[in-house]
């Protein structure tokens, strides 16, 4: 799968909000759209073939849909992308 490179932009919170409801098709479109591609990188950057890292991708993003992971965020603990990073880091050594 391809996915959009990440603009490494910050997160905004409308992002996040739209997100915290499971069944808001578009706003999981746009934050998919916005952070597929850096979950996949990384991945990739951890030595993934393209196949594991598109898995990587779809358990990370379930994980958040599913798994109420979202919920443990802390904005005043530092950046989004950083949290989403190690998160994906995580999925990776597993």
């Amino acid at each position: 799968m391809t996915y959009a490179p990440y603009r490494n932009e910050s997160t905004r919170s409308s992002i996040l909000a739209g997100i915290q409801d499971p069944a808001d098709a578009s706003a999981w479109a746009r934050f998919f759209d916005t952070y597929a591609g850096y979950v996949f990188g990384i991945a990739r950057h951890r030595g993934l073939p393209e196949a594991d890292a598109d898995e990587i991708v779809q358990q990370v993003m379930a994980g958040l849909v599913h798994g109420g992971a979202l919920a443990r965020y802390d904005r005043t603990r530092g950046a989004f992308h950083l949290w989403l990073a190690r998160r994906v880091a995580w999925r990776v050594a597993n």
